[in-house]
């Protein structure tokens, strides 16, 4: 069990880590971990741009072109190509549960970059967008073609469940246009059954499709209503808009079986709430399918007022929905000329290339005589630099060699004036007869020719007081060099009386000589 658990992980480890940034991205999407792909888009800015759009309206619902607009789409790599084009196609979608050529165009160009740049896990995305786009199509030979082409890829569960969902929902649309069809989606449901806990949409995608199963295979209004009534709980369970959406778009389900088992007054409750819901607001294929809900409902009851209340209705939302699909598409017309100008841009420098590759000799000799021009330029300098520098060193070195000679003159004329020091304890010390100073912590010890004198004091302060003749050649020792006889060696002086006085390295150069 064990080996097992540590042959996982290091299987999970290296599936990460060999991931791009756009495939980790697209996993934390497929995991439904909205916060762990903000972050992975973070760590990109451009990934950031281009998936800000996918972010924004899984959160709130909002529609949001602003990455997108400001990115340059030529200068991306192949792989955030493919992002774009999902992303740019999704936009185009969103606006409508019909069928966009022009969304279903940057599915298959995302595809066909993702194929090219053999990217499989950007593949099986453009796949799926392209096969739920097709859902919407009234070409059920695209549909089954792209169907058989993703069936060779989509080999890991979140592939294989949407591959059978669409399948699915592409029979159950065709049993709704003509129910003299006889489709049988038993194996779809099973496979949907296995695969269903992978992430936290695909329990409520399931349930909605046991309930069309239901209401549309089965007959039966009041399993699918039951059916709608547990994934509408399931999709308020959660707050991002992408899953909560689902319990309004399934109360207005659930409305339609509710009329059909003529219960109007929970009909009419479904239809109210679903109708003052933020998602179904901002979503006009949503609000086509509650006002024909609502038609059919007020057709049932014999209500001609309501009835041409919501017609009128359907046609306004239809009509900004058209206004809606120009600003997208006036949107690419301006992406494409962007693309235009970039190609013109491209041109220009393509021509500068050839101007260097045919006169390419002559730029070399002229930048190399200015290069030379410039390094000659640059040593002049530098030696002229080195120069400056070192007069002024030395004339640093000749100010300070005067005003040290200044202070030694000044203490000899302080000689010529006193030749003894008075200590602390009021004791005169003559000069010519103090042979050395040794410190003992707080105190010093004054050996001269005649007695030894104690007084409290450091080595620091009664320096100052002593002429030059007088060295420091140890932290504890000061010397009169009037009475060194030799050096021993590098670290011992010899006094005249035999004493023996150590040098340490820091004073060293105060007996160079």
């Amino acid at each position: 069990m064990k080996f097992f658990l540590i042959a996982s992980l290091i299987w999970f480890s290296n599936f990460i880590f060999s991931q791009s940034k756009t495939e980790q991205f697209l996993f934390a999407i497929e995991k439904d971990n909205i916060q762990q792909a903000e972050l992975i888009a973070k760590s990109d800015s451009v990934l950031q741009k281009i998936t800000n759009s996918k972010l924004v309206y899984l959160k709130t619902g909002t529609i949001d072109y602003s990455g997108l607009d400001s990115l340059d789409y030529r200068a991306l790599e192949n792989e955030k190509k493919t992002l774009y084009n999902l992303y740019v196609g999704e936009l185009l979608e969103i606006s409508s549960r019909k069928f966009s050529d022009n969304a279903y165009k940057n599915f298959v160009q995302a595809l066909n970059i993702a194929k090219k740049s053999e990217l499989l896990t950007v593949q099986k995305h453009c796949y799926i967008k392209i096969i739920v786009s097709l859902l919407h199509s009234i070409n059920e030979q695209d549909f089954w073609h792209k169907v058989k082409e993703f069936q060779a890829i989509a080999h890991d569960s979140h592939s294989i469940f949407w591959l059978n969902y669409c399948t699915m929902q592409f029979k159950l649309k065709k049993k709704m246009q003509n129910p003299a069809n006889d489709f049988n989606v038993q194996a779809e449901l099973k496979i949907l059954y296995k695969y269903q806990h992978y992430n936290k949409l695909f329990p409520i995608l399931y349930g909605n499709a046991i309930a069309m199963y239901n209401q549309f295979i089965l007959q039966n209004n009041v399993k699918s209503t039951e059916k709608y009534t547990q994934i509408i709980h399931q999709a308020n369970q959660y707050k991002y808009y992408y899953l909560h959406r689902f319990s309004d778009q399934f109360s207005i389900n659930k409305a339609y079986t509710c009329i059909e088992n003529k219960d109007y007054t929970q009909a009419k409750s479904l239809l109210r709430k679903a109708k003052q819901s933020h998602s179904i607001q901002n979503n006009y294929s949503g609000l086509i399918t509650l006002y024909n809900n609502y038609v059919l409902l007020y057709t049932k009851t014999n209500n001609k007022d309501s009835i041409i209340f919501y017609t009128n209705k359907i046609d306004e939302v239809e009509q900004k929905q058209k206004e809606l699909e120009f600003s997208i598409s006036t949107f690419e017309i301006n992406l494409k000329n962007k693309i235009n100008e970039k190609n013109q841009e491209i041109s220009t420098l393509k021509k500068l290339h050839m101007n260097y590759e045919n006169y390419k000799l002559l730029y070399i000799i002229g930048l190399s005589i200015v290069f030379l021009l410039a390094l000659y330029s640059f040593i002049r300098w530098k030696k002229v630099d080195y120069n400056r520098r070192k007069l002024a060193k030395e004339k640093q070195e000749l100010e300070v060699e005067h005003t040290q000679t200044i202070q030694q003159l000044e203490q000899v004329k302080q000689l010529v004036i006193e030749d003894h020091i008075v200590l602390k304890n009021k004791s005169r010390i003559y000069l010519n007869e103090l042979i050395y100073i040794k410190s003992d912590d707080h105190y010093l010890a004054l050996y001269t020719t005649g007695k030894k004198e104690f007084v409290r004091g450091s080595i620091q302060e009664i320096l100052k007081e002593l002429p030059p003749n007088f060295a420091q050649s140890h932290r504890s020792y000061i010397v009169n060099t009037n009475f060194v006889l030799h050096s021993r060696d590098a670290n011992t002086l010899i006094l005249k009386d035999n004493t023996e006085i150590p040098v340490s390295r820091n004073y060293k150069k105060n007996f160079t000589s």
